[in-house]
């Protein structure tokens, strides 16, 4: 079992809240997500996330979804998709998943345009393509939940969390220039 030091989950979530700022597009998806670790602590890291706990993260991400479809978004909404997307990459990295990451990545690839897009027009939202890949990696996202382990939730969240403090997340000042 893959557990994480007291030290260094106290040296994660600082360098976390420092990025909090609003500048990363990921980090809505990943206060979600990292909230329910934070609650399911005391549980075996060796189980599967509850229903409850799935239908948490899926909650968010859907309605972030339909407020895209339905044109009443905004960049949080986008930045919500964005960010589960990143945890899903990261899931599938460690195995479980793996033959999605291309569906992962395209559905990044449109949150991409939707932000070059919404900073261009103030309409957050996808092509038609893009629409396609995100409904497509969300429907995957759920279903890899509800398969993978707590630690590998944690293992995810951790290299998420690594590639924010590295810069290798999608910023708004990045697609604006």
């Amino acid at each position: 079992m893959v557990r994480m030091r007291s030290r260094d989950k106290r040296k994660a979530r600082k360098a976390k809240q420092s990025t909090r700022s609003g500048q990363h597009l990921s980090a809505s998806g990943l206060a979600l997500t990292d909230s329910l670790f934070r609650r399911a602590e005391r549980i075996d890291r060796d189980q599967f996330l509850s229903a409850a706990q799935v239908t948490d993260i899926m909650v968010a991400t859907r309605l972030a979804l339909t407020a895209m479809v339905n044109g009443d978004s905004t960049e949080n909404d986008c930045g919500m998709i964005s960010g589960q997307m990143d945890f899903a990459v990261k899931i599938a990295e460690q195995g479980t998943g793996i033959d999605h990451i291309d569906i992962f990545e395209r559905a990044q690839d449109a949150c991409v345009r939707a932000v070059a897009r919404g900073k261009e027009t103030g309409r957050w939202r996808f092509d038609g393509p893009g629409l396609q890949d995100v409904r497509i990696a969300v429907d995957l996202f759920e279903q890899l939940c509800s398969i993978t382990k707590l630690y590998e939730f944690d293992i995810a969240l951790e290299r998420v969390e690594e590639a924010m403090n590295e810069g290798n997340t999608i910023t708004f000042e990045r697609v604006a220039a």
